[in-house]
């Protein structure tokens, strides 16, 4: 449900109010969906199952596209999926034959889900907390939600506190672990790679959930390094949660103090996150949120090529909660 204003969510941070005011009244970024990725897609993580399951989920993601949209869908494949493999008219013009594996079966159930109009918001069974997020989406086209809150909505922060660069600790000693410390000041300066570093504010804005860890420090050295993240969880009640994490090389969270996730060490098969869509996140952890603020930190551990943080806070089935909101600070 993100898909279709991640992009309008951050525009604010690079052009003016009323610049992104006219593109949501007459322009969009057009959601789509990658409907042979299981076959086409290169990265080795990527789960490999039955066509009728990969199908069922596109059915479910267009008909919540569908809902969202403003104008129109794509759809994108390297194949020339508009005709059947075992059909000999056409060809030959049109692009090359699918070989792969169940090509028949994958494109006559592609067909079958583009044949279905049905919007998510018309679905007997619809979900209510996923209406909610349909809300917050049209709430935030109006004007009526900033995007920080768009964020909150979607249980990912808009804003993080960032320290770094700092050393790989695979290459180097200056990590600034002792940035995360008890009091947390992010009024001090610690020694990173490359010299002195201090806390920023980086304005993510993207409700999908990911960081671009390579764009917060505008593409300048960002391999071979590592970086602190840090905010703080509001709740207004003790709950329990699942953090949803996603990281390249190397992660190391922490919430509230205690260490919720410990992979500081280069995975043997990265996750390159070529797939935008629930594969994004590596692990799900379930925690005890308790009331108040709470502290989230996070160190990533960057080697090189697809440079990525991913955090989600949801409740045990996976939707953003009512009454969580992430800040800069504890108060």
């Amino acid at each position: 449900a993100s898909v279709p204003c991640f992009d309008e969510c951050r525009m604010g941070n690079f052009v003016r109010q009323s610049t992104a005011a006219y593109w949501k009244r007459r322009c969009t970024v057009a959601p789509g969906v990658w409907p042979l990725q299981m076959a086409e897609s290169e990265a080795p993580d990527y789960p490999v199952r039955p066509w009728g399951q990969e199908h069922e989920e596109r059915r479910l993601q267009m008909r919540i596209l569908r809902s969202l949209s403003k104008r129109y869908l794509w759809s994108y494949s390297s194949h020339a999926v508009w005709y059947m493999p075992d059909r000999d008219d056409g060809w030959s013009a049109s692009g090359r034959r699918p070989e792969f594996v169940d090509a028949a079966a994958a494109i006559s159930g592609w067909h079958d889900v583009l044949r279905d109009r049905t919007r998510y918001a018309e679905m007997r069974d619809a979900d209510p907390r996923m209406l909610r997020l349909f809300d917050a989406v049209r709430e935030f086209d109006d004007g009526a939600r900033l995007p920080d809150s768009l964020c909150d909505a979607f249980g990912t922060p808009g804003t993080w506190w960032v320290l770094g660069p700092l050393c790989n600790p695979q290459l180097g000693t200056r990590t600034a672990m002792e940035a995360l410390g008890d009091p947390f000041d992010t009024s001090r300066s610690f020694y990173g790679r490359d010299g002195v570093v201090r806390w920023f504010r980086w304005y993510n804005h993207d409700p999908r959930g990911l960081v671009n860890t390579r764009l917060v420090f505008d593409f300048i050295g960002a391999d071979n390094f590592s970086m602190h993240m840090a905010v703080w969880i509001r709740s207004d009640a003790a709950r329990d949660a699942v953090v949803h994490l996603g990281w390249h090389d190397g992660l190391v969270a922490r919430l509230g103090g205690r260490t919720i996730c410990d992979r500081p060490d280069y995975e043997p098969v990265v996750h390159n996150g070529f797939h935008r869509d629930r594969y994004q996140f590596n692990e799900q952890i379930p925690v005890r949120l308790p009331k108040g603020a709470t502290l989230f930190t996070a160190t990533i551990v960057q080697a090189t090529e697809a440079w990525r943080f991913a955090f989600r806070l949801t409740d045990p089935d996976g939707y953003p909660i009512p009454g969580v909101a992430f800040a800069p600070d504890g108060r």
